[in-house]
């Protein structure tokens, strides 16, 4: 089972020029969906540039490794226990965070460029098995 989104993104962006020297760009954008990410970029001077944005993301359907009923196989020998896993789309998740960046075009062929990001995340382990909630059943 994948991750099915019906995704539309809106963007403005504005470029003006900020006195007399430093030429401004401006944005916002949305993303209908349950992404949400808003940011800033500036242009400091015809050669150097700086954009900053935060971010929110939700995820569902994440992939998983969901362990299902163990057993014990005689074949091939010797007698062995299986433990057998299977992949599912059982988590969830969130990240959320600020990315930064700046370029500088030291000469017309020397460019400069950096960027941090900081990211934190949330992920919510998908729930135990079934076998084993119905084994615990079973022994109370």
């Amino acid at each position: 089972m994948g991750e099915t989104r019906d995704t539309v993104d809106l963007e403005f962006q504005h470029d003006f020029l900020l006195g007399t020297r430093q030429e401004m760009i401006w944005g916002a954008g949305y993303r209908f969906t349950t992404d949400n990410e808003i940011g800033l970029r500036t242009r400091l001077s015809p050669r150097a540039s700086l954009s900053i944005s935060t971010f929110y993301h939700r995820y569902d359907h994440l992939r998983t490794v969901e362990p299902g009923r163990p057993f014990l196989a005689a074949t091939p020998p010797p007698p062995h226990l299986v433990l057998p896993l299977r992949f599912a789309n059982k988590s969830q998740g969130s990240t959320q965070g600020v990315e930064a960046s700046g370029n500088w075009t030291v000469l017309d062929r020397w460019k400069i460029g950096a960027g941090y990001a900081y990211l934190v995340m949330h992920l919510r382990p998908s729930n135990e098995p079934t076998w084993l909630r119905s084994l615990a059943r079973r022994t109370r």
